[in-house]
């Protein structure tokens, strides 16, 4: 069985408060799209140049998968394979999805205030419209 990341945790623990957002392909999509904005005031430290998968659609997915309950790397992999046609609905996904090594590495480099204050902000401002899509 794979151990819950402490980095999952902590961000769950952030996303607590939002339960009902859990079925992650229920957000609406302009809602989404709005957030991946939000990623880009999240400074990224990896060698411009050098990377296959762009931080939106790594922080993407980890917020996507996290809300549809993941707990592990691993299971925010297999989220991202088994989503990723739908994922290509707010980024290019060139590349397809990370594997669950990308991106545990990609998160130990991000600053987790910047983190948690983006994710949050975003979440507060757009609780209205992410509700009213809920059954």
């Amino acid at each position: 069985m794979a151990k819950i990341n402490h980095i999952i945790a902590e961000y769950k623990e952030t996303l607590a408060g939002f339960t009902e957002l859990r079925k992650a392909d229920s957000l609406p999509i302009p809602v989404i799209k709005r957030f991946v904005r939000v990623f880009t005031d999240i400074d990224d430290s990896r060698c411009q140049g050098m990377t296959d998968y762009p931080l939106e659609e790594i922080l993407l997915t980890v917020f996507l998968a996290v809300l549809a309950n993941a707990s592990t790397w691993a299971d925010i992999e297999q989220f991202g394979h088994e989503k990723l046609s739908w994922l290509r609905t707010f980024c290019p996904f060139e590349n397809g999805t990370p594997s669950y090594d990308t991106f545990r590495r990609v998160f130990s480099l991000l600053d987790p205030a910047q983190l948690e204050k983006a994710t949050v902000g975003f979440l507060m401002e757009n609780i209205a419209a992410l509700r009213q899509s809920l059954p």
